[in-house]
């Protein structure tokens, strides 16, 4: 059987929209910086690249087990939930086959470091002031129940 055999049902409703960050853009008086809205691309699991990827295939997913975090819901919420609600089959392993760098529960949020990456190479100019940055907000939302324990 081909994959083209295989019936499609669509996960997305199409292209993400794409806004202009016009406070965050004057605020550091550099970039024109855009948000390509991921999390809008979908009707279910807040949308994003991996729904994205999700939409009409089977697949297997190897995610790192990339911080060492002790809440007993750790590795069944967030984005590994979410591909598991979408027909991923899951399979967490010990970090070390990607990225090599020593991790803290700090690390497993990606979307502030990224922001937090960008906003710092505009302020140095690394990104020229005349520059139009497209920021891709990978989403990150599911992920906070797996550090509840850090807002009781």
């Amino acid at each position: 059987m081909s994959i083209g055999s295989i019936e499609r049902y669509p996960l997305l409703f199409g292209a993400s929209p794409v806004h202009p960050l016009d406070r965050l853009s004057a605020h550091l008086g550099g970039a024109s910086i855009w948000a390509k809205r991921e999390d809008c691309n979908s009707g279910i699991a807040y949308g994003g690249n991996k729904t994205r990827k999700l939409d009409g295939l089977n697949c297997v997913l190897i995610q790192e087990s990339w911080v060492n975090w002790p809440d007993a819901v750790y590795d069944k919420v967030g984005n590994i939930l979410i591909s598991r609600l979408a027909g991923a089959d899951v399979r967490l392993v010990p970090a070390g086959f990607g990225i090599g760098f020593k991790v803290s529960w700090e690390q497993a949020v990606y979307e502030g470091k990224s922001m937090a990456g960008m906003i710092d190479l505009i302020s140095r100019r690394e990104i020229e002031p005349a520059a139009t940055v497209l920021y891709a907000p990978l989403g990150g939302q599911p992920a906070l129940n797996a550090y509840s324990a850090l807002f009781s």
